[in-house]
Formats: structure tokens, C-alpha cells, sequence
């Protein structure tokens, strides 16, 4: 079945009882909860389409460049080096090694060997002193997958989606609701073999998802921050 965003949004916003237009819940956090799910399920089970990979070019001088959101869908970079086109993975650094480096070394420039994450934007260390080409991997996203007509069995996106509506009730304070879609999203989880292991003849028939401490990180009933929908 192809992903029907429109669809799996409403799902969540009947579930936590938001109605459409509703300035608590806005399409570009349901996306977030939603995305997050998605994620989930790809790191626990064998999907083909995990991750896509781009590219661009940085210029002579400058260390900031704006990124695709959600960021958090970026897993890391690479610089493509010019001599023998080899890709060469770039180390994330934290803001105090950042402001560190900079301060100490700020006329410093070369290949970029570190990067920065920080809201939309990706900082370089050192600063280029030539035109590179970086590459940026991330992990696909929902609206990938319905922009390009890749369907995916309905069971995976229940899954997802009750994956979603625990996230956004947790946020939302209603830890009751969150507690029994987090237990829905187990359940369907156990009772599934993804459509690649059964391919190979793998047993997946009691894979489930650790439930135990999420309580811990949603009790406090605070909603973080969430980027726009890329």
C-alpha cells in the first residue's frame, strides 16, 4: 500500500483528540512523531530503503551551509576528496569543541575533516579552501517513500502510526493514551514478519519493542522543539 500522509496525520490527530487546524498539533510535528516511528521500525527490522544519500558543493571561505529538515534524518558526511575522488567520512563535533577550534584556529582552512549540526545548519571544520563536494547521507523519511510510490504492507503502516500517536499523546501530557498506542504498536509488531525476512526464511515471530522506562522520558510532559517537515 502506498503511504498516504494526509491519512496517517488524521490518524494521529483522532487519536490524541486535536481537530485539524488546531494550533497544538501542527502537520509539521505530526510528521516529526511520525518520521520518528519510521525510523524505529527500520532500526529494528531489515527494510531496503533505509537510507539515501545527496550531494553539493560548499564554496572557497564559507563553514555554514543550510540543510534539508528534518535534520534529524542526517546520519553524517563525507567530502569527496579531489585527488583521487575518495570519500572521506567527516567526525561530528559538539558546540564546545566547535567554538574551541574556531577560537584558536579561526584563519584555519583546508579539507573539512569535522562538522557541526546545529537547528538547519551544518558547520565545517576547517573552513574549505576550495570549492568541495560534500556528501550528506540520511535516513529516508515518509514523504520520500510517497513521492516516489514505494508501497510498503498496511501492517507496517498501522505500526508506524501507533508509533506516532504514543509519541504525540506522551508530549501532549496523556500518558494513559500514550501507554495503550505504545502497547498497540507492540502487539502488531509481535505478530509480524517483515516482508524481507519472510523472503529469506527467518523467524521474526517474537520481535517486539522494548516499552520498559519510556514513561521516564516523556513524565516530565514537557513537548520539545521539533523542526519543520523537509
Amino acid at each position: 500500500m502506498t503511504i498516504d500522509l494526509v491519512g496517517m496525520r488524521m490518524s494521529v490527530r483522532t487519536a490524541t483528540g486535536i481537530l485539524p487546524g488546531d494550533d497544538d498539533l501542527k502537520d509539521e510535528e505530526i510528521d516529526v512523531y511520525l518520521n520518528k516511528a519510521y525510523w524505529e521500525v527500520m532500526d529494528k527490522f531489515p527494510f531496503r530503503e533505509k537510507q539515501r544519500t545527496g550531494q553539493f558543493l560548499c564554496e572557497i571561505g564559507v563553514r555554514q551551509y543550510e540543510i534539508p529538515k528534518p535534520v534529524e534524518n542526517v546520519t553524517g558526511f563525507a567530502v569527496v576528496r579531489d585527488t583521487d575522488y575518495q570519500h572521506i567520512p567527516l567526525d561530528q563535533m559538539d558546540a564546545r569543541e566547535t567554538e574551541f577550534l574556531y577560537n584558536q584556529q579561526a584563519s584555519n582552512r583546508g579539507l573539512p575533516r569535522k562538522y557541526l549540526l546545529e537547528n538547519c545548519y551544518v558547520r565545517f571544520w576547517p573552513t574549505p579552501d576550495k570549492a568541495y563536494t560534500i556528501v550528506i547521507r540520511k535516513n529516508t523519511i515518509l514523504a520520500d517513500i510517497s513521492d516516489s510510490g514505494i508501497a510498503i504492507p498496511q501492517v507496517w503502516i498501522e505500526i508506524v502510526e501507533c508509533g506516532a500517536k504514543y509519541r504525540a499523546c506522551a508530549d501532549l501530557g496523556d500518558l494513559q493514551k500514550a501507554s495503550f498506542w505504545r502497547k498497540q504498536q507492540v502487539s502488531f509488531i509481535s505478530s509480524t514478519t517483515p516482508r524481507e525476512e519472510k523472503e529469506q526464511g527467518v523467524d521474526y515471530a517474537h520481535a517486539g519493542v522494548y516499552v520498559h522506562g519510556y514513561e521516564d522520558r516523556y513524565a516530565r510532559g514537557s513537548r520539545p522543539h521539533h523542526n519543520d517537515k523537509w
